[in-house]
């Protein structure tokens, strides 16, 4: 588990590789949209995050994350709490 510090976007852009045939991602990158990713992969990349980064993504929250940036700020802000 990574826990420490501040996480910065290519961290996760590393893990939506592993669900996503496009490599061309940014921090404004659309998940679903731009991505295609569907919710069953959203699901998947959500506990992947919650494995490696130590933070707990309600369900409510999935339907938050639009962006790589979106997913970022949520786990740097729930690490500082």
């Amino acid at each position: 588990m990574l826990n420490e510090g501040k996480i910065e976007c290519e961290q996760i852009i590393d893990i939506i590789c592993n669900y996503s045939d496009i490599k061309n991602i940014e921090p404004q990158t659309d998940l679903r949209r731009e991505l295609g990713l569907n919710s069953l992969q959203v699901i998947y990349l959500i506990v992947e995050i919650e494995e490696t980064f130590g933070v707990t993504v309600g369900e409510e929250k999935i339907t938050d994350f639009k962006t790589v940036r979106d997913i970022v700020d949520f786990i740097n802000k729930e690490r500082t709490e």
